[in-house]
């Protein structure tokens, strides 16, 4: 075998494993002749956490939201389709998109609006509540001030016009 000729068996035995994701990934990077660097490049992450990504080494990588993201933008980058390769990850951790819970919002807008009315009732009858309150400390003020000499109805020249010049 010359030194030119590549060795086909040692190759085909180091080839990626598609069914895996980070052979998927690998194989895909390897068909557009790509280094982890440039893919690096492209999606903002370290060089160490692709390899990660491609010998699945997740104790490596952080985990949730930011595992998907390296992962859909890895896929962007090499040319795969973005869900293939979440659904591999799901399949080798566990890793997968929260589903939205398409109820929740009506749900959650009638339960919010029954404490909302339940506070809208329970407040209106505390607000009369507490202006009656002030309108009886005030009125006990007043007298006791009118009591003590503070001050008469003739000071008071509101009063005189209010109840006209009889008072």
């Amino acid at each position: 075998m010359s030194l030119d000729t590549p060795d086909l068996t040692k190759a085909s035995a180091n080839a990626p494993d598609a069914d895996t994701l980070g052979g998927y990934l690998a194989t895909a990077r390897l068909a557009q002749n790509m280094t982890l660097q440039q893919v690096s490049d492209l999606t903002k992450y370290h060089v160490s956490q692709l390899r990660a990504v491609e010998e699945q080494q997740w104790s490596k990588l952080p985990s949730g939201f930011v595992l998907r993201s390296i992962i859909k933008k890895y896929a962007t980058a090499v040319g795969v389709d973005e869900n293939i390769a979440l659904d591999k990850l799901a399949k080798a951790t566990g890793n997968v998109t929260p589903q939205p819970n398409k109820n929740l919002k009506s749900s959650m807008d009638h339960k919010v609006n029954e404490q909302l009315n339940e506070r809208i009732a329970n407040s209106s009858s505390g607000t009369w509540l507490w202006i009656l309150l002030i309108i009886v400390v005030l009125g006990i003020v007043g007298y006791i001030a009118f009591s003590q000499g503070m001050f008469s109805l003739d000071d008071v020249e509101f009063i005189k016009k209010w109840f006209g010049n009889n008072v």
